[in-house]
């Protein structure tokens, strides 16, 4: 029977890929009725007449019920898979139970979809890992009435996500909710980077995969994992009680009593003006320029809008004392 592209733009029959889903006259009823509902599906009406799908054939079409819709998708999901690779990570143990759930020692009889409690046994995991899976979108499930239910896909999955470690599951946990930005982004990083130094690799070649794993990580969520917008906090000027002005090196400094240097000037009274507004915004202190021979202290008092004043026996700044004059 021809499989569907993961592009849904074609299918694949007996080794062929097919673009389009163009009527093909040589073909069985069967082939030509499920051809003729993707192509009613996913765009471009076949050609010719197609004969009704016979009885026993696998041909489902996605609006008769929930039950035939989930396991179609199961079936594209199952080449998606294919396609990928990941079935090669599967043991012959787990491809024997993948095809034939039945011949697993404790499900007996059981046949596609499985429920919850099968899938648990065949992927040698617990129900309530299971339905974690399926909730965050990392195990592929549709539902028949109330029940949940698991195609091959679901199976193949959830056997490979039985063997991963803690940290494999949670990235993908939060890639699936639409949190894993900033774990895609850095992926592409140390993929490219590894691409380019052990694998040999060109610029070119490794920057190609990285930029697509960018892209991928660029349509994940962007909303949710855009940088969020923190309101700059404003520095609070430090407060000083003695500022030094000494000359240094062809130009004059602006220090600490701690020898910490906290201004500069190209002559002294630049320097000074910038020490006397620092200590103004301090609350003020003491100014020490320092010349040849002498030491020359200054008061410098705190800004108008820092000077308490006492108004009817509380302590009120002098701008408000002023705008109530």
């Amino acid at each position: 029977m021809p499989t569907l592209l993961p592009d849904r733009g074609g299918y694949e029959l007996g080794g062929e890929v097919v673009e389009g889903f163009a009527d093909r006259p040589e073909l069985e009823d069967a082939q030509r009725a499920r051809i003729n509902r993707w192509a009613k599906r996913f765009g471009g009406a076949a050609e010719g007449p197609v004969q009704p799908v016979q009885p026993g054939t696998s041909g489902l079409d996605l609006n008769v019920d929930p039950l035939a819709s989930g396991l179609i998708a199961d079936r594209q999901e199952l080449q998606a898979l294919h396609l990928s690779g990941l079935l090669d990570e599967l043991d012959e143990q787990q491809r024997s139970w993948l095809a034939h759930p039945q011949t697993h020692s404790d499900l007996g009889g059981a046949r596609y979809p499985l429920s919850v409690g099968a899938l648990a046994v065949l992927a040698n995991s617990s129900e309530d890992q299971v339905r974690r899976w399926a909730d965050s979108g990392v195990l592929p499930s549709f539902r028949v009435g109330v029940d949940r239910r698991f195609g091959r896909a679901g199976a193949a999955r959830a056997m490979l996500l039985a063997a991963a470690s803690k940290p494999e599951k949670a990235v993908l946990s939060a890639i699936s909710r639409g949190q894993g930005r900033r774990i895609m982004l850095l992926l592409g990083a140390v993929v490219e980077d590894m691409l380019l130094r052990e694998h040999g690799l060109t610029a070119d070649e490794s920057g190609e995969v990285a930029a697509a794993l960018r892209a991928a990580a660029d349509r994940l969520a962007p909303r949710s994992e855009r940088p969020r917008r923190v309101a700059a906090k404003v520095a609070k000027p430090k407060k000083w009680t003695t500022l030094r002005v000494l000359p240094r090196d062809g130009t004059w400094v602006v220090m600490t009593p701690q020898n910490k240097r906290v201004g500069v000037g190209a002559k002294q009274n630049e320097a000074v003006k910038v020490a006397r507004a620092k200590l103004r915004t301090s609350g003020g202190g003491e100014l020490q320029v320092f010349g040849r021979k002498s030491v020359r202290k200054y008061p410098v008092p705190a800004r108008a809008s820092d000077k308490p004043t006492v108004v009817q026996g509380r302590v009120r700044s002098h701008r408000d004392a002023t705008a109530t004059g």
